[in-house]
């Protein structure tokens, strides 16, 4: 029997607590006795939240979503919150807008901060995106492997991608070099390889796309968009 979920949201609070999940709810037009049938407790700062009928929450769902102090995801919806960890803090954020575009459209993006020091960002990376194909549960972003979560993933190796099984058990080998699988890189033959344009002849610091121009966020605030074209003249 399959979950219907076509009524409710789930809202993630940067500020735990029952008070913050109402007057965010409340400041976005949402009349709690009218408009919600259950708005239930979950682990990790999360809350889901059920209107009374889809026409409800198809209603208000971009208004939670714009408020700043939750991250918002609609059940079945095909934007996801995604979140990207590991990312040096140096990295050009256009890169990874960059790069995610393949998986999809980059709606807007923001640098997460620590609930008890709101100007101290955490190194997660977050983004909303209009996927057209599911991420993998790694990427090589910035010189290193940074993983990759949202809700409905698919999970894969952290190691190979492959969705037979985990890192675990991977018994594979990556070439830093060129990317492949199979060799290291001290025995590679094949031309240096970069993960963020693509091509060969160089890699991840030598690449025209990379550090070019520093993220410098000053907020935790969305910013919208994909790539910026002042970064690379063939954004997607």
């Amino acid at each position: 029997m399959t979950l219907n979920r076509d009524r409710s949201i789930l809202v993630k609070l940067d500020v735990p607590g029952k008070k913050e999940v109402f007057r965010i709810l409340s400041a976005s037009g949402v009349n709690v006795g009218e408009h919600l049938l259950c708005v239930e407790e979950l682990p990790n700062r999360s809350w889901d939240v059920t209107f009374k009928t889809v026409e409800l929450k198809r209603n208000f769902f971009p208004e939670v979503n714009r408020m700043i102090g939750a991250t918002v995801v609609s059940y079945g919806d095909k934007i996801k919150t995604v979140n990207v960890l590991h990312v040096p803090f140096g990295q050009d954020d256009n890169v990874i807008r960059f790069i995610l575009g393949r998986y999809g459209k980059v709606i807007r993006g923001r640098f997460l901060t620590f609930p008890e020091y709101p100007e101290v960002f955490n190194g997660i990376r977050q983004y909303q995106i209009e996927l057209e194909k599911d991420i993998p549960s790694a990427l090589h972003l910035g010189g290193r492997y940074c993983w990759i979560r949202y809700y409905g993933q698919p999970r894969t190796c952290l190691k190979c991608n492959s969705n037979e099984h985990f890192a675990r058990n991977c018994t594979e080998t990556t070439c830093f070099r060129c990317k492949q699988l199979g060799h290291v890189e001290k025995d590679c033959k094949a031309d240096i390889s970069c993960s963020t344009c693509k091509k060969t002849g160089h890699g991840e610091f030598d690449c025209p796309l990379s550090f070019g121009n520093r993220a410098k966020p000053t907020s935790s605030v969305w910013g919208g968009g994909s790539c910026r074209r002042r970064v690379t003249g063939s954004c997607p």
